[in-house]
């Protein structure tokens, strides 16, 4: 048993003492080298919950609830809508379209702002609604503080 304590360590202080670190962040790294993560990419997703075409005679719709995102890990532009549209007729109404920049500042803390509007569109008046909001948004947060 103690050989083997003995070996692990062996093996521990020669990894360190080879610089088996993480490149441009060890002892003997450069001021001016870069840093070995790469997390200056950009990024995005779009995730439909709705997107739907029903059609009854000669009645059709077309329903959506979408949102997408585009950004970094920290900055992140979110675009969210919802609605519905009678193709028969070509009206409709859009109940949300929401531009949002998001700031993560934790882990799983992001700070939300952005505008948002809803319309009716098509042969009646249009009506159109717009707000900003703040929001403070718990995206990804745990269950529980328990592990």
């Amino acid at each position: 048993m103690m050989n083997r304590i003995k070996w692990v360590v062996g093996a521990s202080a020669l990894t360190l003492a080879s610089g088996a670190g993480a490149a441009g962040t060890g002892v003997q790294a450069e001021p001016d080298w870069t840093l070995p993560i790469h997390d200056n990419q950009v990024f995005g997703q779009v995730l439909f919950d709705r997107m739907e075409y029903q059609r009854d005679g000669d009645n059709e719709l077309a329903l959506w609830d979408a949102q997408a995102w585009i950004g970094k890990d920290r900055n992140r532009l979110w675009v969210e809508t919802e609605g519905e549209t009678d193709l028969s007729s070509d009206s409709g109404d859009i109940e949300n379209f929401d531009v949002q920049y998001s700031y993560r500042f934790d882990r799983f803390w992001d700070i939300q702002t952005g505008l948002g509007a809803q319309t009716t569109f098509g042969p009646s008046p249009n009506l159109i609604r717009s707000a900003i909001r703040p929001l403070l948004d718990c995206r990804d947060l745990p269950p529980t503080g328990l592990r």
